[in-house]
């Protein structure tokens, strides 16, 4: 089952009870992103695959069923089949995002299929439930999931403690930053129920993830270059050995 919407989000935007473990870099307009007013400009589109993992009754469709449709219910019950959902987001003035979100399932006897919606992703929540000590436990083992699975070992992962509006927190704050920074992800705290921070995890994600496939296209453009650049260097020496030798014989 898919939804489809688009929405504009502009960047930059300050939220309130954030809880990262770093700062976040909106500085992602790159060189090749800045023209003059004159001339005509394009928008490039990136489809991003993000995955959710975590446990069970963590809120995983809770939070993309705020994102997307705006609603809440209290009476979710867990997800027995993976779904996926679809929004546009604009991440500057000449690039936006198309994100294909999947909510996949948390129970054990789903975990097997799990790896299917991992492959291929650019970027991974990992989602907890600030109230259940366990499911944060559990982490371990969606961070060694996503390591089997996904072969780029630097995707872009956002640690997702969800529940935030629940006063009894059942995982001290620094264990939770101390956790992130070990398996180098960013963390943020959210209310899939009052709607704190939901839009602003998902644009987040969408930044990181189209700022890491442009700094990958940049390295390639730069290696092509060097490689032509080198080629073309060895090309004039050969020349000019070439003729240093013609000249030696001539005298």
């Amino acid at each position: 089952m898919s939804y489809n919407k688009e929405i504009h989000i502009t960047p930059l935007i300050k939220k309130t009870n954030l809880s990262f473990n770093e700062e976040i870099d909106h500085n992602y307009d790159d060189e090749n992103n800045k023209s003059g007013s004159d001339i005509e400009t394009q928008t490039n589109t990136y489809p991003l695959k993000i995955s959710m993992v975590g446990n069970s009754s963590v809120g995983k469709t809770s939070i993309v069923k705020r994102y997307f449709e705006n609603t809440f219910t209290n009476t979710t019950e867990a997800s027995v089949n993976a779904m996926y959902y679809n929004k546009k987001i604009k991440i500057d003035a000449f690039t936006e995002a198309e994100l294909q979100v999947w909510d996949t399932m948390g129970q054990e006897k789903y975990r097997s299929l799990t790896k299917n919606y991992l492959i291929n992703a650019n970027g991974i929540l990992v989602v907890f439930d600030l109230s259940d000590e366990k499911s944060f436990n559990d982490l371990n083992f969606w961070i060694e999931e996503i390591n089997n699975v996904v072969e780029d070992k630097n995707v872009v992962k956002i640690l997702v403690g969800n529940k935030s509006d629940i006063p009894e927190k059942k995982i001290e704050n620094q264990k939770v930053l101390d956790y992130a920074n070990e398996h180098n992800m960013k963390y943020l705290s959210v209310s899939a129920k009052d709607g704190v921070n939901i839009e602003y995890l998902f644009e987040v994600i969408g930044v990181d993830c189209v700022k890491k496939i442009k700094n990958e296209q940049k390295r390639i453009e730069e290696e092509e270059l060097n490689k032509n650049n080198n080629e073309e260097s060895h090309n004039l020496s050969a020349i000019s050995k070439k003729g240093n030798k013609k000249s030696k014989q001539c005298c």
